[in-house]
Protein backbone atom coordinates (compact mmCIF):
# COMPACT_ATOMS: atom_id res chain seq x y z
CA UNK A 1 0.00 0.00 0.00
CA UNK A 2 1.72 3.22 -1.25
CA UNK A 3 -1.05 5.95 -0.45
CA UNK A 4 -0.61 6.13 3.63
CA UNK A 5 -1.81 9.16 5.26
CA UNK A 6 0.85 11.36 6.29
CA UNK A 7 0.78 12.21 10.36
CA UNK A 8 2.49 15.30 11.34
CA UNK A 9 2.26 15.34 15.01
CA UNK A 10 4.52 17.18 17.28
CA UNK A 11 5.80 15.11 20.27
CA UNK A 12 6.42 15.45 23.65
CA UNK A 13 8.45 12.43 23.46
CA UNK A 14 11.82 12.06 21.95
CA UNK A 15 13.29 9.15 19.88
CA UNK A 16 15.95 8.38 22.17
CA UNK A 17 16.53 5.10 24.40
CA UNK A 18 12.89 5.37 25.91
CA UNK A 19 11.27 2.39 24.48
CA UNK A 20 13.76 0.72 22.69
CA UNK A 21 15.54 -2.44 23.26
CA UNK A 22 18.08 -2.36 26.75
CA UNK A 23 21.30 -3.13 26.72
CA UNK A 24 20.98 -6.85 27.51
CA UNK A 25 17.51 -7.57 26.83
CA UNK A 26 17.23 -11.49 26.57
CA UNK A 27 14.13 -10.56 24.28
CA UNK A 28 14.14 -12.23 20.93
CA UNK A 29 11.10 -13.04 18.71
CA UNK A 30 13.02 -15.99 16.78
CA UNK A 31 12.67 -16.94 20.68
CA UNK A 32 9.21 -15.96 22.04
CA UNK A 33 7.71 -17.54 18.82
CA UNK A 34 9.53 -20.59 19.52
CA UNK A 35 8.00 -21.07 23.07
CA UNK A 36 5.02 -19.90 21.88
CA UNK A 37 4.67 -22.38 19.54
CA UNK A 38 6.19 -25.11 21.26
CA UNK A 39 3.20 -25.47 23.82
CA UNK A 40 1.15 -26.38 20.96
CA UNK A 41 0.17 -29.78 19.48
CA UNK A 42 0.76 -30.38 15.36
CA UNK A 43 -0.63 -32.81 13.06
CA UNK A 44 2.02 -35.73 11.97
CA UNK A 45 1.83 -36.02 8.05
CA UNK A 46 4.64 -37.96 7.50
CA UNK A 47 2.62 -41.10 6.01
CA UNK A 48 1.02 -38.56 3.68
CA UNK A 49 4.22 -37.54 1.59
CA UNK A 50 6.98 -38.60 -0.74
CA UNK A 51 9.92 -39.94 1.13
CA UNK A 52 12.05 -39.20 -1.75
CA UNK A 53 13.88 -36.03 -2.00
CA UNK A 54 15.56 -34.61 -5.21
CA UNK A 55 18.90 -32.48 -5.43
CA UNK A 56 19.04 -28.90 -5.82
CA UNK A 57 18.96 -27.99 -9.89
CA UNK A 58 20.39 -25.21 -11.40
CA UNK A 59 18.16 -22.80 -11.67
CA UNK A 60 16.49 -22.11 -15.49
CA UNK A 61 14.55 -19.27 -14.43
CA UNK A 62 14.23 -16.28 -13.22
CA UNK A 63 16.60 -15.40 -10.53
CA UNK A 64 16.48 -12.89 -7.66
CA UNK A 65 18.76 -10.59 -7.89
CA UNK A 66 20.48 -10.38 -4.72
CA UNK A 67 19.80 -13.09 -2.01
CA UNK A 68 16.49 -13.59 -0.46
CA UNK A 69 17.02 -15.58 2.66
CA UNK A 70 13.60 -16.61 4.64
CA UNK A 71 13.23 -18.24 7.83
CA UNK A 72 10.57 -21.24 7.44
CA UNK A 73 8.89 -22.04 11.34
CA UNK A 74 7.55 -25.18 11.27
CA UNK A 75 4.34 -23.73 12.17
CA UNK A 76 3.97 -22.23 9.28
CA UNK A 77 4.43 -25.92 7.62
CA UNK A 78 2.12 -26.25 5.89
CA UNK A 79 -0.32 -23.87 5.56
CA UNK A 80 1.97 -21.45 4.00
CA UNK A 81 3.74 -23.51 1.79
CA UNK A 82 1.13 -23.04 -0.87
CA UNK A 83 2.05 -19.02 -1.33
CA UNK A 84 5.77 -19.74 -1.38
CA UNK A 85 7.17 -17.66 -4.71
CA UNK A 86 9.78 -19.99 -5.16
CA UNK A 87 11.50 -17.75 -8.00
CA UNK A 88 11.65 -14.85 -5.79
CA UNK A 89 13.25 -16.95 -3.36
CA UNK A 90 17.23 -17.98 -2.92
CA UNK A 91 17.32 -19.38 0.50
CA UNK A 92 14.78 -21.32 2.67
CA UNK A 93 16.23 -21.68 6.41
CA UNK A 94 13.83 -24.58 8.04
CA UNK A 95 13.32 -23.30 11.72
CA UNK A 96 13.88 -25.02 13.38
CA UNK A 97 16.69 -27.88 15.06
CA UNK A 98 16.90 -27.93 18.63
CA UNK A 99 20.84 -28.63 19.32
CA UNK A 100 20.66 -30.08 22.92
CA UNK A 101 23.47 -29.02 25.41
CA UNK A 102 25.11 -32.45 24.51
CA UNK A 103 25.10 -32.15 20.47
CA UNK A 104 22.36 -33.67 19.57
CA UNK A 105 19.71 -32.41 16.85
CA UNK A 106 16.21 -32.49 17.59
CA UNK A 107 14.04 -32.59 14.69
CA UNK A 108 11.13 -30.06 13.60
CA UNK A 109 7.43 -31.39 13.37
CA UNK A 110 6.88 -33.34 10.77
CA UNK A 111 10.31 -33.63 9.75
CA UNK A 112 11.51 -34.36 6.72
CA UNK A 113 9.61 -31.89 4.58
CA UNK A 114 9.50 -33.62 1.31
CA UNK A 115 7.46 -31.24 -0.65
CA UNK A 116 8.81 -28.58 0.58
CA UNK A 117 12.51 -29.61 -0.31
CA UNK A 118 12.06 -30.73 -3.71
CA UNK A 119 9.90 -27.94 -4.45
CA UNK A 120 12.77 -25.47 -3.12
CA UNK A 121 15.50 -27.67 -5.34
CA UNK A 122 13.24 -27.72 -8.53
CA UNK A 123 13.37 -24.13 -8.36
CA UNK A 124 16.98 -23.87 -8.14
CA UNK A 125 16.34 -22.46 -3.87
CA UNK A 126 18.77 -23.72 -1.40
CA UNK A 127 17.47 -25.39 1.74
CA UNK A 128 18.81 -24.26 4.95
CA UNK A 129 18.85 -25.99 8.55
CA UNK A 130 18.64 -23.50 11.41
CA UNK A 131 20.36 -24.87 14.28
CA UNK A 132 19.01 -23.13 17.54
CA UNK A 133 19.96 -22.58 21.27
CA UNK A 134 18.41 -20.10 23.03
CA UNK A 135 20.42 -21.09 26.72
CA UNK A 136 23.44 -19.34 27.43
CA UNK A 137 24.92 -22.07 29.46
CA UNK A 138 24.57 -24.72 27.16
CA UNK A 139 26.39 -22.85 24.50
CA UNK A 140 29.03 -22.37 26.75
CA UNK A 141 29.12 -25.76 26.81
CA UNK A 142 28.99 -26.08 22.83
CA UNK A 143 31.07 -23.49 22.55
CA UNK A 144 33.94 -24.86 25.03
CA UNK A 145 33.72 -28.99 25.14
CA UNK A 146 35.71 -30.07 22.20
CA UNK A 147 34.39 -33.62 22.22
CA UNK A 148 30.19 -32.03 22.45
CA UNK A 149 31.15 -29.57 19.67
CA UNK A 150 32.68 -32.53 17.62
CA UNK A 151 29.56 -34.55 17.85
CA UNK A 152 27.68 -31.39 16.94
CA UNK A 153 29.41 -30.97 14.07
CA UNK A 154 29.20 -34.60 13.28
CA UNK A 155 25.28 -34.34 13.59
CA UNK A 156 24.96 -31.19 11.23
CA UNK A 157 26.62 -32.90 8.34
CA UNK A 158 24.28 -35.56 8.84
CA UNK A 159 21.04 -33.95 8.64
CA UNK A 160 22.88 -32.20 5.66
CA UNK A 161 23.83 -35.18 3.52
CA UNK A 162 20.26 -37.47 4.65
CA UNK A 163 18.18 -34.73 3.30
CA UNK A 164 19.80 -32.98 0.54
CA UNK A 165 20.37 -29.83 2.59
CA UNK A 166 22.29 -27.01 1.29
CA UNK A 167 23.76 -25.24 4.34
CA UNK A 168 23.25 -24.42 8.26
CA UNK A 169 22.61 -21.14 9.99
CA UNK A 170 23.66 -20.81 13.65
CA UNK A 171 20.97 -18.94 15.68
CA UNK A 172 22.50 -19.38 18.95
CA UNK A 173 21.04 -16.23 21.53
CA UNK A 174 21.47 -15.52 24.79
CA UNK A 175 25.13 -15.96 24.51
CA UNK A 176 26.97 -15.20 27.54
CA UNK A 177 28.55 -12.00 27.36
CA UNK A 178 31.99 -13.98 28.05
CA UNK A 179 31.65 -16.13 25.15
CA UNK A 180 30.46 -13.43 22.62
CA UNK A 181 34.24 -12.68 20.88
CA UNK A 182 36.92 -15.52 20.25
CA UNK A 183 34.55 -18.37 21.62
CA UNK A 184 31.79 -17.82 19.29
CA UNK A 185 34.00 -16.64 16.63
CA UNK A 186 36.12 -19.79 16.85
CA UNK A 187 33.23 -22.15 16.71
CA UNK A 188 31.97 -21.01 13.30
CA UNK A 189 35.52 -20.59 11.75
CA UNK A 190 35.81 -24.42 12.99
CA UNK A 191 32.47 -25.13 11.98
CA UNK A 192 32.92 -23.43 8.66
CA UNK A 193 36.17 -25.35 7.84
CA UNK A 194 34.91 -28.66 8.56
CA UNK A 195 31.69 -28.78 6.48
CA UNK A 196 34.02 -26.92 3.72
CA UNK A 197 36.09 -29.92 3.68
CA UNK A 198 33.50 -32.35 3.03
CA UNK A 199 31.62 -30.36 0.80
CA UNK A 200 32.68 -26.43 -0.43
CA UNK A 201 29.11 -25.99 -1.78
CA UNK A 202 27.95 -26.12 1.94
CA UNK A 203 27.12 -22.79 2.98
CA UNK A 204 27.37 -21.51 6.80
CA UNK A 205 25.62 -18.59 8.60
CA UNK A 206 24.95 -16.90 11.82
CA UNK A 207 21.61 -14.93 13.45
CA UNK A 208 23.67 -11.71 14.32
CA UNK A 209 22.10 -9.20 16.29
CA UNK A 210 21.64 -5.23 14.82
CA UNK A 211 23.37 -3.83 17.75
CA UNK A 212 26.82 -4.61 19.99
CA UNK A 213 25.20 -5.12 23.40
CA UNK A 214 28.57 -5.73 24.49
CA UNK A 215 31.24 -8.70 23.95
CA UNK A 216 31.18 -9.04 20.07
CA UNK A 217 33.12 -9.12 17.53
CA UNK A 218 31.35 -8.75 14.28
CA UNK A 219 34.08 -8.17 11.93
CA UNK A 220 35.56 -11.41 13.32
CA UNK A 221 32.26 -12.99 13.15
CA UNK A 222 31.17 -12.12 9.61
CA UNK A 223 35.19 -13.27 8.96
CA UNK A 224 34.80 -16.62 10.53
CA UNK A 225 31.80 -17.57 8.08
CA UNK A 226 30.02 -17.21 4.65
CA UNK A 227 27.70 -14.53 5.96
CA UNK A 228 25.48 -13.15 8.67
CA UNK A 229 21.80 -12.85 8.83
CA UNK A 230 21.47 -9.31 10.72
CA UNK A 231 18.37 -9.64 12.92
CA UNK A 232 16.89 -5.78 11.72
CA UNK A 233 14.50 -6.24 14.10
CA UNK A 234 13.45 -5.95 17.81
CA UNK A 235 13.97 -2.57 18.48
CA UNK A 236 10.76 -2.19 19.81
CA UNK A 237 8.79 -4.99 21.55
CA UNK A 238 6.72 -6.37 24.38
CA UNK A 239 9.36 -4.62 27.56
CA UNK A 240 9.34 -1.10 25.72
CA UNK A 241 7.76 1.64 27.30
CA UNK A 242 6.43 3.30 24.68
CA UNK A 243 4.90 2.77 21.54
CA UNK A 244 7.25 2.53 18.06
CA UNK A 245 8.82 0.60 15.44
CA UNK A 246 9.87 -2.98 15.26
CA UNK A 247 12.65 -2.12 12.42
CA UNK A 248 12.80 1.56 12.43
CA UNK A 249 15.00 2.89 9.13
CA UNK A 250 16.33 6.15 11.34
CA UNK A 251 15.65 7.96 14.00
CA UNK A 252 16.73 7.31 17.34
CA UNK A 253 19.25 5.92 19.16
CA UNK A 254 19.38 2.69 17.43
CA UNK A 255 17.95 2.15 14.05
CA UNK A 256 18.58 -0.41 11.23
CA UNK A 257 21.11 2.49 9.46
CA UNK A 258 23.65 2.94 11.82
CA UNK A 259 23.10 -0.87 13.24
CA UNK A 260 24.88 -1.70 9.14
CA UNK A 261 26.96 1.75 8.72
CA UNK A 262 28.34 1.95 12.20
CA UNK A 263 28.11 -1.61 14.40
CA UNK A 264 28.94 -3.15 11.33
CA UNK A 265 30.52 -0.46 9.05
CA UNK A 266 34.12 -2.32 8.73
CA UNK A 267 32.18 -5.50 7.38
CA UNK A 268 30.27 -3.24 4.73
CA UNK A 269 33.78 -1.32 3.87
CA UNK A 270 35.32 -4.07 3.03
CA UNK A 271 32.89 -7.18 2.91
CA UNK A 272 29.40 -5.85 2.14
CA UNK A 273 28.44 -9.34 0.46
CA UNK A 274 28.68 -10.95 4.39
CA UNK A 275 25.67 -9.06 5.52
CA UNK A 276 22.20 -10.30 4.84
CA UNK A 277 19.37 -7.64 6.47
CA UNK A 278 16.95 -9.39 7.94
CA UNK A 279 13.00 -7.99 7.98
CA UNK A 280 9.93 -8.10 10.00
CA UNK A 281 7.30 -9.43 8.39
CA UNK A 282 5.57 -8.75 11.80
CA UNK A 283 4.48 -6.09 14.63
CA UNK A 284 3.67 -5.06 17.53
CA UNK A 285 0.23 -3.90 18.93
CA UNK A 286 -0.25 -1.86 22.21
CA UNK A 287 -3.24 -0.17 24.31
CA UNK A 288 -1.31 3.28 24.64
CA UNK A 289 -2.46 6.42 26.94
CA UNK A 290 -2.81 8.53 23.86
CA UNK A 291 -3.33 8.93 20.33
CA UNK A 292 0.21 10.25 19.87
CA UNK A 293 3.00 7.91 17.88
CA UNK A 294 5.67 6.95 20.65
CA UNK A 295 2.75 7.10 22.98
CA UNK A 296 3.37 6.34 26.44
CA UNK A 297 2.34 2.22 27.16
CA UNK A 298 -0.23 1.14 29.00
CA UNK A 299 -0.70 -2.90 27.65
CA UNK A 300 1.33 -4.79 25.38
CA UNK A 301 -1.58 -6.77 23.95
CA UNK A 302 0.05 -8.99 21.04
CA UNK A 303 2.72 -9.64 18.00
CA UNK A 304 0.36 -9.37 15.05
CA UNK A 305 1.91 -11.12 11.53
CA UNK A 306 1.69 -8.64 8.84
CA UNK A 307 -1.45 -10.38 6.95
CA UNK A 308 -3.00 -9.73 10.46
CA UNK A 309 -1.90 -6.21 10.92
CA UNK A 310 -2.94 -5.36 7.50
CA UNK A 311 -6.45 -6.54 7.68
CA UNK A 312 -6.89 -4.72 11.04
CA UNK A 313 -5.27 -1.95 9.89
CA UNK A 314 -7.86 -1.42 6.58
CA UNK A 315 -10.96 -0.78 9.27
CA UNK A 316 -9.26 1.98 11.01
CA UNK A 317 -6.32 4.98 10.56
CA UNK A 318 -3.67 4.05 8.30
CA UNK A 319 -0.53 6.32 9.59
CA UNK A 320 3.28 7.23 8.21
CA UNK A 321 6.04 8.01 10.73
CA UNK A 322 8.39 10.30 9.45
CA UNK A 323 10.84 10.04 12.21
CA UNK A 324 11.50 6.44 11.59
CA UNK A 325 9.98 5.84 7.60
CA UNK A 326 8.04 3.02 8.80
CA UNK A 327 4.04 2.51 9.35
CA UNK A 328 1.71 2.48 12.19
CA UNK A 329 -2.41 1.85 12.52
CA UNK A 330 -4.67 3.52 15.26
CA UNK A 331 -8.16 2.89 16.34
CA UNK A 332 -10.09 3.56 19.25
CA UNK A 333 -11.85 1.11 21.76
CA UNK A 334 -14.32 3.14 24.02
CA UNK A 335 -12.23 5.32 25.55
CA UNK A 336 -8.98 3.19 24.47
CA UNK A 337 -6.38 3.91 22.12
CA UNK A 338 -4.79 0.73 20.57
CA UNK A 339 -1.87 1.46 18.19
CA UNK A 340 -0.08 -0.90 15.73
CA UNK A 341 3.41 -0.62 14.28
CA UNK A 342 4.42 -2.72 11.31
CA UNK A 343 5.87 -2.61 7.98
CA UNK A 344 4.08 -2.57 5.02
CA UNK A 345 5.65 -2.90 1.48
CA UNK A 346 6.16 1.01 1.75
CA UNK A 347 8.68 0.55 4.59
CA UNK A 348 9.87 -2.65 3.53
CA UNK A 349 10.86 -0.95 0.17
CA UNK A 350 13.16 1.46 1.75
CA UNK A 351 15.19 -1.28 3.91
CA UNK A 352 15.62 -3.26 0.80
CA UNK A 353 16.85 -0.13 -1.25
CA UNK A 354 19.11 0.72 1.28
CA UNK A 355 20.47 -2.99 1.33
CA UNK A 356 21.03 -2.49 -2.47
CA UNK A 357 22.47 1.16 -1.85
CA UNK A 358 25.10 -0.19 0.33
CA UNK A 359 25.67 -3.40 -2.15
CA UNK A 360 24.84 -5.99 0.84
CA UNK A 361 24.79 -9.81 -0.02
CA UNK A 362 20.73 -9.37 0.31
CA UNK A 363 17.77 -9.40 2.31
CA UNK A 364 15.61 -11.84 4.56
CA UNK A 365 13.27 -12.10 6.78
CA UNK A 366 10.96 -13.08 9.92
CA UNK A 367 9.35 -15.00 8.67
CA UNK A 368 7.94 -16.78 5.24
CA UNK A 369 4.38 -17.50 5.95
CA UNK A 370 3.52 -14.31 8.13
CA UNK A 371 2.49 -12.30 5.08
CA UNK A 372 -0.22 -15.70 4.61
CA UNK A 373 -2.21 -15.33 0.89
CA UNK A 374 -1.38 -11.54 0.79
CA UNK A 375 0.92 -10.62 -2.13
CA UNK A 376 1.91 -7.14 -0.89
CA UNK A 377 5.35 -8.49 -0.10
CA UNK A 378 6.01 -11.01 -2.47
CA UNK A 379 5.44 -7.69 -4.72
CA UNK A 380 7.99 -5.73 -3.73
CA UNK A 381 10.52 -8.37 -3.50
CA UNK A 382 9.61 -8.56 -7.11
CA UNK A 383 10.02 -4.99 -7.64
CA UNK A 384 13.82 -4.84 -6.24
CA UNK A 385 15.22 -8.05 -7.07
CA UNK A 386 13.06 -10.25 -9.48
CA UNK A 387 12.52 -10.04 -13.56
CA UNK A 388 10.34 -10.21 -15.62
CA UNK A 389 9.00 -14.11 -15.71
CA UNK A 390 7.03 -15.37 -18.72
CA UNK A 391 3.76 -17.10 -18.74
CA UNK A 392 5.14 -20.10 -19.49
CA UNK A 393 7.63 -19.89 -16.00
CA UNK A 394 4.64 -18.88 -13.89
CA UNK A 395 2.44 -21.69 -14.92
CA UNK A 396 5.81 -23.79 -13.29
CA UNK A 397 6.36 -21.05 -10.13
CA UNK A 398 2.72 -20.62 -9.47
CA UNK A 399 2.50 -24.76 -8.07
CA UNK A 400 -0.84 -23.86 -6.14
CA UNK A 401 -2.59 -23.03 -9.48
CA UNK A 402 -2.75 -26.41 -10.41
CA UNK A 403 -4.44 -26.90 -7.60
CA UNK A 404 -7.87 -24.60 -7.39
CA UNK A 405 -10.71 -25.20 -4.97
CA UNK A 406 -13.95 -23.63 -4.79
CA UNK A 407 -15.87 -22.64 -2.87
CA UNK A 408 -13.61 -22.70 0.42
CA UNK A 409 -15.23 -22.33 3.01
CA UNK A 410 -17.92 -24.09 1.78
CA UNK A 411 -20.71 -26.46 3.32
CA UNK A 412 -20.60 -29.81 2.14
CA UNK A 413 -19.82 -30.00 -1.17
CA UNK A 414 -17.06 -28.45 -2.63
CA UNK A 415 -15.28 -28.67 -6.57
CA UNK A 416 -11.20 -29.40 -6.76
CA UNK A 417 -10.08 -28.45 -10.31
CA UNK A 418 -6.34 -30.02 -11.65
CA UNK A 419 -4.44 -28.10 -13.88
CA UNK A 420 -1.67 -27.01 -15.57
CA UNK A 421 -0.07 -30.45 -14.27
CA UNK A 422 2.52 -32.07 -16.61
CA UNK A 423 2.45 -35.01 -14.27
CA UNK A 424 1.29 -38.71 -15.58
CA UNK A 425 -0.45 -39.69 -12.58
CA UNK A 426 -1.60 -37.86 -9.44
CA UNK A 427 -3.90 -38.35 -6.01
CA UNK A 428 -5.56 -36.67 -3.88
CA UNK A 429 -6.26 -37.46 -0.10
CA UNK A 430 -8.81 -35.15 1.68
CA UNK A 431 -7.52 -35.36 5.22
CA UNK A 432 -8.88 -34.43 8.68
CA UNK A 433 -6.85 -32.19 11.44
CA UNK A 434 -6.45 -35.64 12.95
CA UNK A 435 -4.66 -36.75 9.98
CA UNK A 436 -6.98 -39.45 9.14
CA UNK A 437 -7.90 -39.41 5.52
CA UNK A 438 -11.15 -39.08 4.87
CA UNK A 439 -11.68 -39.67 1.09
CA UNK A 440 -8.66 -40.32 -1.85
CA UNK A 441 -8.69 -39.67 -5.70
CA UNK A 442 -6.51 -41.72 -8.00
CA UNK A 443 -6.14 -40.80 -11.37
CA UNK A 444 -3.32 -41.05 -14.29
CA UNK A 445 -3.17 -38.59 -17.04
CA UNK A 446 -4.37 -39.54 -20.51
CA UNK A 447 -3.02 -36.42 -22.82
CA UNK A 448 -0.92 -33.63 -22.34
CA UNK A 449 -4.03 -30.65 -22.65
CA UNK A 450 -5.95 -32.76 -19.93
CA UNK A 451 -7.88 -31.52 -17.04
CA UNK A 452 -10.01 -32.85 -14.18
CA UNK A 453 -12.76 -31.71 -11.92
CA UNK A 454 -14.12 -33.15 -9.09
CA UNK A 455 -17.09 -32.57 -6.39
CA UNK A 456 -15.67 -33.14 -2.57
CA UNK A 457 -18.93 -34.42 -0.48
CA UNK A 458 -17.94 -33.68 2.91
CA UNK A 459 -21.51 -33.69 4.15
CA UNK A 460 -21.31 -36.53 6.32
CA UNK A 461 -17.88 -35.13 8.51
CA UNK A 462 -17.90 -32.27 11.17
CA UNK A 463 -17.18 -29.03 10.26
CA UNK A 464 -13.78 -27.91 10.74
CA UNK A 465 -10.32 -27.38 8.92
CA UNK A 466 -9.61 -30.08 6.30
CA UNK A 467 -6.38 -30.51 4.23
CA UNK A 468 -6.54 -31.49 0.79
CA UNK A 469 -2.95 -32.73 -0.12
CA UNK A 470 -2.28 -33.12 -3.78
CA UNK A 471 0.73 -35.56 -4.83
CA UNK A 472 1.68 -36.14 -8.63
CA UNK A 473 5.26 -37.87 -10.18
CA UNK A 474 5.92 -37.69 -13.72
CA UNK A 475 9.81 -38.53 -14.46
CA UNK A 476 11.98 -37.82 -11.71
CA UNK A 477 9.48 -35.13 -10.50
CA UNK A 478 7.46 -35.78 -7.30
CA UNK A 479 5.37 -32.84 -6.53
CA UNK A 480 3.26 -31.97 -2.98
CA UNK A 481 0.69 -29.09 -2.59
CA UNK A 482 -0.61 -28.78 0.61
CA UNK A 483 -4.09 -26.27 0.85
CA UNK A 484 -6.26 -25.98 3.92
CA UNK A 485 -10.52 -26.64 3.46
CA UNK A 486 -12.70 -25.18 5.77
CA UNK A 487 -16.04 -27.07 6.13
CA UNK A 488 -18.89 -24.95 7.86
Amino acid sequence: MKALVILCIFQLLSLGLIGQHVVGSPFSKHKTDLEKHDAESYINYDAYRFDGIIPIKFREISTPSKTVFGYLPYWQYPSSVEYLQYDLLSHISIFDFGITENGDIETPPNWPWTDVINASHQNGVKVILTAVNFNGSQIHTLLTDDEIKDALFSNILSELQQYSLNGVNIDFESVNYSDRGFLINNFMLELTEYLHAIDSSYEISFAAPPINWGGWDFDGLALACDYLFIMGYDFYGPWSSTSGPCGPLIGGSYNITNAILEEYGEVVATSPQKLILGVPYYGNNWRTQNNWAYSNVIDHIYQPTFQNAMNQAAQYTFLWDNQSETSWSLYYNGNDYYQTWFDTDSSIGLKFDFAEQYQLKGVGMWALGYDGNRLELWDELRKHFGSPVSTEDLSILNRKEIVKIYPNPFSGITTIEIDNTNSNYFNIDIIDSYGRIVTSINESKKDSHQSFTFNIDLSNQSPGIYFCVYRSMSANTQTTISKKLILQ
